[in-house]
C-alpha cells in the first residue's frame, strides 16, 4: 500500500494520511483491547479533526498560498 500513495492523486493521498493518523491516535489513547472502543475512538477522532482540518485548508488556500505564489513570480 505505501507503494501505492506517491501514485495517487495529492487529495486521496491527504485522506488516506488523515484516516491512518485518527487510527494510530486512537491505537495510542485506546489500544487494542476492545475493537468496538477502539472504532469510537477512531471515528470520533477523525470527526473531530475534519471541521478543523476543512478550516485551516479555506485559510490556507485563499490567504497564504496566493502570497507565496506571487512572492515566487517576482
Amino acid at each position: 500500500m505505501l507503494k501505492l500513495l506517491p501514485l495517487l492523486e495529492e487529495s486521496k493521498r491527504n485522506l488516506m494520511v488523515g484516516v491512518a493518523m485518527a487510527l494510530s491516535t486512537a491505537l495510542n489513547n485506546v489500544g487494542m483491547a476492545n475493537s468496538g472502543e477502539l472504532f469510537t475512538a477512531w471515528l470520533n477522532g477523525l470527526l473531530a479533526a475534519l471541521p478543523i482540518a476543512l478550516t485551516l485548508m479555506v485559510t490556507v488556500s485563499m490567504t497564504i498560498k496566493p502570497k507565496i505564489e506571487r512572492f515566487l513570480r517576482s
